[in-house]
């Protein structure tokens, strides 16, 4: 069967059940699909050590990050998760909520001008250029305005990459001088010239004092850090957690919000209920403060993770033979977990193409664990899981103050829009809207 792995997925849920055992040559042979909640939780959580990453990570997606968190292993992993975690505590991403009101106003400015000159917005174009200020600022004291059109242009193309690779059979090798390779050439080119740019406008010294002085970010963090036997870490290590968090502390943030107004716009009585939970909120005062005033956003923003996950599967390889469930898993094979299958299961979400965001507000004890887990689960769950929530929160509540989005196109239901699945699920189309005030 051809198309978007989402749509294989869907189609095989469908016809065989929950857990599906398959055959794909371009993926390494046999594997099986796991998508109830119990067989999700053995795998990432309660035998994980039994489970390593999918070679497609290494194979695929190791040219762009390299060895940074999203990709690495082992002891090297566990370091580097060490490392990186103080970055990602609550009292040091209270610290950042100012940053994310300040780009959110900007933002909110910048969409003003467009609704003067009657232009329509490109959804996640726009969700990825705040996104993208707000982690180059936080995590790198980096202004990212004037690279933003670089970065998103070697994304898109990275992501395009990275679908083709993943679809096709036979891979055009990368030093073959067709069009797209050259393309794909460009778009690495673009991304290494404005991290290095980041990353060498900063020296090792500065880094040493901003961390005595309790003022680093996580750049100086990564510069300054010393392994057990006092060695630095790597420019290259440097390189590839830079990469990780300036590619994958946006994308997926940015794709959540993209779908989140894209729910709101076909639900319009959720849509007015956002407005009037957030039209007298106070957030005049200390920044800090914004993000509890917004906490009611957090529903929302979580129903549109469950309807379209931003990262719509995980894939793991077994390392021994595993009993899952009723099923016997052999040594070697490719597990793919989907969140976008257990999301939508309709033994476990009513109407599951219905957004509601009530499903995320009061007690939810009658969901087994594991039936929502858009940030995946066990010891390696996102690390920016709660930056990614107080910054959707922040951005969807402030801009819903002040300015209401109506979609232009896709005119299509949700449950019809074409989306491309690579790492992040995106939509296909560009989803237009334009700007005008709440009546």
């Amino acid at each position: 069967m051809e198309g978007d792995p989402v749509d294989v997925l869907e189609y095989l849920r469908e016809r065989y059940g929950r857990t599906v055992r398959f055959y794909h040559p371009g993926f390494g042979g046999e594997g099986y699909v796991l998508s109830r909640p119990e067989d999700v939780q053995h795998v990432l959580n309660d035998s994980h050590d039994s489970f390593a990453k999918a070679e497609i990570y290494e194979d695929e997606l190791a040219d762009v990050f390299g060895k940074g968190l999203v990709t690495s292993e082992g002891d090297l992993w566990r370091r580097q998760r060490r490392l990186i975690a103080p970055m990602f505590t609550r009292d040091q991403i209270t610290e950042f909520v100012e940053v994310m009101v300040e780009e959110t106003e900007s933002m909110i400015e910048r969409w003003r001008r467009r609704q003067e000159d009657g232009e329509t917005i490109d959804l996640l174009e726009e969700t990825e250029r705040v996104t993208l200020q707000v982690i180059g600022r936080t995590m790198f004291g980096e202004d990212m305005e004037g690279r933003a059109d670089r970065m998103q242009w070697s994304l898109d193309r990275l992501r395009r990459r990275f679908k083709r690779r993943t679809e096709y059979l036979v891979k055009v090798p990368d030093w073959m001088p067709t069009p797209l390779n050259s393309r794909d050439q460009r778009a690495f080119e673009a991304l290494e010239e404005v991290v290095w740019d980041i990353i060498e406008g900063r020296c090792v010294e500065e880094a040493e004092a901003a961390v005595e002085e309790g003022d680093a970010d996580l750049l100086d963090m990564l510069l300054a850090a010393e392994t057990d036997d006092g060695e630095r870490m790597t420019e290259q290590q440097v390189r590839d957690e830079v990469v990780t968090f300036l590619l994958a502390g946006h994308e997926t943030t940015a794709a959540s919000l993209a779908w989140t107004w894209y729910l709101l716009s076909h639900n319009p009585e959720k849509y007015r209920s956002l407005y009037h939970t957030v039209e007298d909120a106070d957030v005049d005062d200390d920044a800090p403060a914004v993000a509890e005033e917004l906490r009611s956003v957090r529903p929302y923003v979580q129903e549109g993770m469950r309807v379209f996950p931003p990262v719509p599967m995980f894939a793991r390889r077994t390392l021994e033979d595993q009993q899952v469930g009723r099923y016997h898993v052999p040594e070697d094979s490719l597990v793919v977990l989907p969140q976008v299958l257990t999301h939508r299961d309709p033994d476990i979400w009513r109407q599951p193409w219905r957004y509601d965001p009530d499903r995320f507000r009061g007690a939810v004890d009658d969901r087994p664990d594991y039936s929502y887990y858009p940030f995946g689960g066990g010891p390696r769950m996102c690390i920016g899981r709660t930056l990614s929530l107080v910054e959707s929160q922040i951005v969807l509540g402030l801009t819903t103050r002040e300015l209401r989005l109506e979609l232009e196109s896709p005119t299509c239901p949700p449950h019809e829009i074409p989306v491309r699945s690579a790492v992040t699920l995106t939509p296909t189309p560009t989803i237009e809207m334009s700007v005008r005030e709440w009546e």
